[in-house]
């Protein structure tokens, strides 16, 4: 219990005094009780919301997929060990389809996203963050989960932007991009009468009128320098 203490202590930290709104392995649950609601009408079972309105429920059948029949008996539905982050994504996708627009999706700890540190891949479609990693010490090196100095500014800027817009307690537009797998991917959060867009692609572009290589701009580098006189005509070619 000791380790526990002092990752929730960490974490809290890291959340900068912010309310905290995440679902984390070392922490539990703790959503907003406005997106921890169960589909449709009436209780979940064994009475639990009766007890506790604020209760969270998740199930996750780790490592496969959903039967849609358990859906009432949960409220918050987990990427359930995804192995990338397009995972991650289209997962939030399809149980948003299936459990409606503003059900709660938990991302999964982001340490099974690409790359161990995607956070854009579950807030972009209104997902809830996790996180389980380690501090000040890391007890399995070679899978590493160690909150370093590194990736400490990270996770304390995604879990304020988390914290700050909430995106869980809007509606997924799934119907604006309906195609399974749309190009450029794209997700759509609409929250108070505000859009939030999110786009997961990586594009080479050219001046096609100068036949003249620009770069590529993706998520993490989406900008290019540019000069030109009169006009500028650019082709965007998917990588």
């Amino acid at each position: 219990m000791k380790k526990l203490r002092t990752n929730r202590r960490r974490f809290l930290e890291i959340a900068a005094g912010a309310s905290v709104a995440t679902s984390t392995a070392f922490l539990g649950n703790a959503i907003p009780a406005a997106i921890a609601r169960a589909p449709g009408e009436g209780p979940l079972p064994w009475g639990t919301m009766r007890i506790n309105p604020e209760a969270v429920l998740e199930l996750c059948p780790c490592g496969t997929a959903y039967s849609f029949f358990n859906f009432r008996s949960f409220n918050q539905a987990p990427a359930s060990d995804p192995e990338s982050s397009w995972q991650v994504r289209h997962k939030g996708k399809t149980l948003k389809a299936l459990m409606g627009p503003s059900a709660a999706f938990a991302g999964d700890h982001v340490e099974l996203s690409t790359g161990g540190g995607d956070f854009a891949s579950t807030v972009g479609v209104g997902g809830i963050v996790s996180t389980k990693f380690t501090w000040p010490r890391d007890p399995k090196p070679k899978d590493s989960f160690l909150l370093t100095a590194a990736r400490e500014p990270i996770w304390r800027k995604w879990i304020a932007l988390y914290n700050e817009r909430l995106l869980p307690l809007g509606t997924y537009r799934g119907e604006l991009y309906d195609i399974g797998f749309d190009k450029p991917e794209t997700h759509v959060i609409e929250k108070a009468g505000r859009f939030y867009y999110a786009f997961y692609a990586r594009y080479r572009v050219r001046d096609y009128y100068n036949d003249r290589e620009l770069g590529e701009v993706s998520g993490a580098r989406h900008t290019l320098q540019v000069a030109f006189n009169d006009f500028l005509v650019l082709e965007a070619i998917p990588v």
